[in-house]
């Protein structure tokens, strides 16, 4: 007889010799049942928002391994109605591990095998889960298999030993394409959409060419196929990085070391900037580069290649390694690369039941119901954004080279760059640039452009010139000159900051073919006055 206290606080749902699934009531009774969870901060926080969040939350205790666990029903919000579909969560690992109840997967595989929880839990399984669990159907369901066809007679005899003419498995290849052999040369010489049977005493043995396993048996379509290949380090695929956007600079903040972080404060202030706050730093996107390409353009700009690159590489293992292991989850039967051909193994047991339950008349037929059927793996890569270890400490030593260049020239060289800088983007202002958005061609995307048009009030162009990256250390400019008399279109580097400023200051306007071999002088600059009285004499006299 329970106790009041177990009355009001908890409810047993089930209990035998081996298990006990309960419902708790409140966080008092989830401590009293497993006061390990509750003795530490992190693992009774994780238990408590288990607990309190979404559907219903249920304690199962392995009493044979002293062991506790809570099962989430994901599907239903009312106790005891058991909607069919849980999710499994270790506080005492999990949490641990920063994981949380939501990122469980199902908890089909842990009640395979207790056929009473699986009723009382209102389970479902389908054929794949029954055969990936090993889940043993009864014998009143082998026999009914049995009388499917002749096919599910033929594997059932085999499977109690019976010898007779229904064990010749020729009659039930399908078509010409489907061959039952055990000669091993006939496999390393069959044709590329060629399915091979090789029986043997426990199962068959099913052999076909690596693409038509992926076809046939996988269900991958090209995209699938590539994310496939990607994962499982098929070709080229093994060492290669995603591209990362620009824009990922912005979430650096994010992965920065105690130290790098630390320097950067530093750097701040070097600069009269105030320090980073908590905030800034743990959610404020884009302050950390932005602060960079703002006084440290060009050191920047160097580390931000190395940055994305490492992120890239970083980010390509972690989505080979998520869809490896959704390749893995989702699989039923284990297959094996041997040269070109792939080789999948099948029980006669699970082949019985296969046919039973997918009404399969012959051995062809195993090649046409998707056996070890995949999910859309092309899209679930581009889910998974996880940096390892690896990716993390060669980004911060990207990071770490900037600050080691950048702090080599000392602090008053620093503070005079920045002076530098700041007279620049005056003088720019003074000349009539204004900062540009949008894309830039020949700049990048994270490059701070300026932009300064001039016209004649009409038509004419006088100045059309974008400056992108000033490098205040060596004092030199990058910009292009797209006006209409420009005889400089594409993007000149590295310019002299004295030559650029003579360059911009010196007045242009359109001229003919022949002018435009000519030098500059002073006849030039006198038709270049007149030009502008007489466009202003002219709209003055319309007026």
């Amino acid at each position: 007889m329970n106790t009041l206290n177990e009355q009001v606080n908890k409810r047993v749902v089930y209990e035998d010799d081996k298990y006990e699934l309960i419902l708790p009531y409140n966080i008092a009774s989830i401590c009293s049942i497993a006061p390990q969870w509750c003795k530490d901060e992190k693992i009774k926080e994780a238990t408590v928002n288990a607990f309190k969040t979404g559907g219903v939350t249920y304690i199962i205790i392995e009493k044979d391994k002293n062991k506790a666990g809570i099962v989430h029903d994901t599907k239903s919000k009312i106790p005891l109605r058991f909607g069919g579909e849980y999710a499994l969560f270790d506080p005492l690992r999990d949490a641990a591990l920063n994981i949380n109840w939501y990122q469980k997967k199902e908890a089909k595989e842990f009640f395979s095998d207790k056929p009473v929880l699986i009723e009382k839990l209102n389970i479902p399984y389908s054929l794949k889960e029954r055969l990936k669990f090993d889940m043993p159907f009864t014998e009143k369901e082998m026999r009914q298999f049995s009388e499917k066809n002749d096919f599910a007679k033929a594997v059932y005899d085999e499977i109690r030993g019976v010898k007779g003419q229904n064990l010749d498995w020729e009659k039930f290849e399908g078509n010409d394409n489907t061959t039952v052999s055990n000669d091993g040369w006939f496999f390393d010489n069959m044709n590329d959409d060629e399915i091979g049977i090789m029986p043997d005493g426990e199962g068959i043995l099913i052999i076909t060419n690596e693409q038509t396993f992926k076809y046939k048996f996988l269900n991958l379509n090209d995209d699938d196929d590539w994310a496939y290949n990607a994962a499982m380090g098929y070709g080229h695929y093994y060492d290669d990085c995603e591209e990362m956007d620009t824009e990922e600079l912005n979430y650096m903040n994010g992965y920065l070391t105690p130290e790098n972080r630390g320097r950067l404060q530093t750097l701040r202030e070097l600069v009269g900037e105030p320090k980073f706050t908590e905030q800034e730093l743990q959610y404020d996107e884009g302050n950390v580069y932005d602060f960079l390409e703002k006084y440290f353009p060009v050191e920047s700009d160097e580390m931000s290649d190395d940055w994305l690159s490492s992120l890239g590489c970083a980010v390509w293992r972690s989505r080979a390694q998520a869809t490896k292991q959704e390749i893995d989850d989702a699989k039923v039967f284990d297959y094996d690369e041997r040269g070109r051909n792939t080789e999948m193994y099948v029980t006669w047991k699970q082949l019985l039941q296969i046919i039973g339950t997918k009404s399969v008349e012959s051995f062809y037929d195993l090649g046409e119901i998707e056996l070890n059927e995949l999910p859309a793996l092309y899209d679930g890569w581009y889910d998974a954004w996880d940096v390892d270890d690896e990716g993390a400490k060669e980004m911060n030593a990207a990071f770490t080279k900037m600050l080691d260049n950048i702090e080599e020239d000392g602090v008053d060289t620093i503070r005079d760059r920045v002076k530098r800088n700041e007279s620049f983007i005056k003088t720019l202002g003074e000349l009539g640039f204004k900062k540009a958005s949008g894309w830039n061609p020949g700049f990048s995307n994270r490059t701070p452009v300026y932009n300064w048009k001039t016209s004649d009030g009409k038509s004419i162009v006088l100045a059309n010139i974008t400056v992108g990256n000033y490098d205040h250390k060596d004092e030199t400019v990058s910009f292009k000159d797209e006006s209409q008399n420009s005889t400089n279109k594409g993007l000149m580097n590295d310019v002299e900051l004295e030559d650029f400023l003579e360059y911009v200051t010196n007045p242009r306007l359109p001229f003919n073919q022949e002018e435009k071999e000519e030098e500059v002088n002073e006849n030039y600059t006198n038709k270049i006055i007149n030009t502008i009285i007489n466009n202003i004499i002219t709209e003055n006299v319309r007026k």
